[in-house]
């Protein structure tokens, strides 16, 4: 019996010596008759430690780096030291007094203070370089770039609910690929979706930093066509909410370089319309300033130019209304264009006139038979 409740009690210890991982020798007064030995550190559990810890480890530059800073911080100690108690008799360095109290304090901080600023400052700039190093890696990722255009992809297809919690990741890809013009492209299509798939979905993405990465867009990739005919769509929808940010970032002129850029394209004359529009409705500083860069002009000529397409007219047609309310020059600077609107007119009325007429023609012929 009582060999068995010491093979007991030894079984015990030893589950509870791997259980908590005792590694130190017990004392001769806790071992007695029937109770094993306690183990020690073996040689094997030495170099299983001792393998964690590389060969080589004092030649690393991580641990030059830190002999070099201990010995610079010891020097920095004695120095500061020795001028703190320059003006005693027995001063570490020498006797170095220049005027007892704040002064000779302020002297004694003054190599630290350097010290330290530099040291900081070299760290912020190798920071700095390692982090623009590693971005300028990440941008020019052919796997990276395929990931975040499958993304964009995808949330065309996401539940029109859902899509507003996406928006901080589609402006951060933007962000992330400035350059990469199909990546804007699809990043300017999410973001009217996104805008479009609720009604109160536009102040929140606003806030989510929209309308600086789409002007970003406009003015970076101004010859890709696709690209500003998704960016322009999608500022259209933000302008209202954002005409303030806009005016501030330059947007307007932005705006109007893409009108004069594809002025023969149908979609990029109806989205800008539409952004200037909202840019002009109930305030007088942005109309002044579409007026400025000669946002009249370019829309006249969208008039004359695409009469033949009724939504360019609409839009055209509404940002000038807005144009020359309140501004007696702009409305005497557009008379000179009144026969070109009498006479868009009088063509969609021809036109309408026409298909009246064949429509009443075929009437009576099916009538007759």
């Amino acid at each position: 019996e009582n060999g068995s409740e010491s093979s007991a009690e030894a079984e015990a210890e030893e589950e509870s010596d791997l259980a908590i991982g005792v590694g130190a020798e017990r004392t001769p007064e806790a071992s007695g008759p029937g109770r094993p030995a306690a183990r020690s550190l073996t040689g094997t559990s030495w170099m299983r430690i001792r393998s964690g810890c590389p060969r080589d480890w004092w030649r690393s530059a991580q641990a030059r780096l830190a002999f070099l800073a201990l010995c610079a911080a010891a020097v920095l100690a004695l120095v500061t030291a020795s001028l703190v108690t320059g003006c005693e008799e027995q001063a570490p360095l020498g006797r170095f007094c220049i005027s007892q109290g704040p002064v000779q304090l302020i002297v004694a901080l003054l190599p630290a203070t350097l010290t330290i600023s530099v040291a900081v400052w070299r760290f912020r700039r190798s920071y700095e370089w390692r982090r623009d190093t590693s971005e300028a890696a990440w941008r020019h990722d052919g796997e990276a770039q395929r990931s975040a255009s499958d993304v964009l992809e995808a949330l065309a297809s996401a539940p029109e609910g859902e899509r507003l919690k996406y928006a901080r990741q589609v402006v951060q890809i933007m962000r992330d690929f400035p350059e990469k013009a199909l990546i804007q492209q699809k990043g300017c299509a999410a973001i009217e979706s996104i805008c479009r798939a609720k009604k109160g979905n536009v102040p929140k993405v606003h806030s989510a930093g929209a309308t600086a990465v789409l002007l970003q867009a406009l003015e970076k990739h101004l010859r890709v066509r696709a690209v500003q005919r998704s960016g322009l769509a999608a500022l259209a929808c933000l302008a209202k909410v954002a005409k303030g940010q806009i005016f501030d970032l330059g947007g307007i002129p932005i705006i109007l370089g893409s009108l004069a850029k594809f002025k023969n394209d149908n979609a990029v004359q109806v989205s800008g319309s539409m952004a200037l529009g909202a840019l002009c409705v109930s305030s007088a500083v942005n109309r002044r300033s579409v007026t400025k860069y000669g946002g009249a002009q370019l829309l006249m000529k969208a008039v004359e130019r695409h009469s033949d397409h009724p939504d360019v007219l609409i839009a055209a047609s509404e940002t000038l209304l807005l144009l020359v309310k309140d501004d007696s020059a702009t409305r005497r600077q557009m008379t000179a264009s009144i026969s070109i609107v009498q006479g868009i007119i009088l063509k969609c009325e021809d036109r309408s006139g026409a298909g009246a007429s064949g429509g009443a023609a075929a009437n009576e012929a099916g009538a007759r038979r």
